[in-house]
């Protein structure tokens, strides 16, 4: 099934701000780590987190796509973003993850 080539002015954009975002999200993760992370520590425990993220990507699937069948691609959506509604607030209001950069080096 493909999708209408009236989305694609709307698509082409959503992608740069999911482009953008992404990039205002790695840095200030990668310079945390870095500042927070022992020196001789670093080539581990960024291979740790990229294993991680990519592992994360094919489990993401494995459970989002029964969920799509089962409830529709839609609410799935709903679903995602009312919970990342509620994580962000919650982020933002902890004070021991606004101030992660601030804890000395773990050795």
């Amino acid at each position: 099934m493909t999708s209408p080539a009236l989305f694609y002015p709307t698509t082409v954009p959503a992608m740069l701000f999911m482009g953008v975002g992404l990039a205002l999200v790695s840095v200030p993760i990668s310079a945390t780590m870095n500042s927070v992370i022992a020196k001789d520590m670093q080539g581990r425990v960024f291979s740790l987190y990229s294993s991680i993220v990519m592992a994360a990507m094919p489990l993401g699937l494995v459970i989002g796509g029964p969920v799509a069948d089962a409830l529709g691609i839609r609410s799935l959506y709903f679903i995602a973003s009312g919970a990342w509604l509620i994580i962000l607030p919650l982020a933002m209001f902890s004070k021991s993850l606004m101030n992660l950069e601030n804890q000395p080096a773990v050795e």
